[in-house]
């Protein structure tokens, strides 16, 4: 019977050529894994952040140019009929603004009244409350005597996580924010 030769090229792979292999291709599989759970956790946490500030844009906006356009009737009020008014420098979470329009915060947002009907500025998935141990969300002055140009300043953190507790450490996210406004009539 006639031996048959193999070349040392037709061997194969040894066992420490296959575990070096399977030991490099795993450290590529793992860099790409982290790789991609950190590009969705930044994504999420760019959207939280996006759609937190659209929100907080909206209110701000919203409120700026009622004021911006209320002709100097501007009220803090001490309640939310607006049945009693601060007048002079003031801190409130009640501000009336034109004759029909009552912004106040109830309960975790800020909310309008206009004409008996209240209209929440902002979702469900956030809320709103006073900015670093303030007792208020709008200050400023407003008189009948105008003795000195009126302004409103409006201030609140606004965050994503008291709605959500099962949220992860990482989705949260919270912003303070503080604004003054002038009417343009002045």
């Amino acid at each position: 019977m006639k031996k048959i030769a193999y070349a040392k090229s037709n061997r194969g792979f040894t066992l420490v050529e296959i575990l070096i292999a399977v030991f490099v291709f795993s450290i590529v599989v793992t860099t790409a894994a982290g790789i991609f759970t950190i590009s969705a956790n930044t994504q999420v946490e760019t959207q939280n952040a996006r759609t937190l500030a659209q929100n907080e844009r909206f209110v701000l906006e919203k409120i700026s140019r009622d004021i911006k356009n209320s002709e100097n009737n501007i009220e803090f009020c001490n309640n939310s009929t607006c049945s009693s008014v601060c007048d002079g420098d003031c801190q409130t979470d009640y501000l009336r603004v034109g004759n029909d329009k009552i912004y106040s915060l109830v309960g975790d947002n800020i909310v309008v009244n206009t004409d008996n009907q209240e209209v929440s500025l902002i979702s469900d998935d956030f809320t709103i409350s006073h900015a670093n141990g303030s007792t208020a969300i709008f200050s400023g002055y407003a008189s009948t005597a105008l003795a000195k140009k009126p302004y409103v300043t409006i201030q609140f953190t606004i965050d994503n996580s008291s709605n959500k507790p099962e949220m992860k450490e990482s989705e949260k996210i919270s912003q303070t924010l503080k604004t003054t406004i002038v009417p343009r009539n002045y």
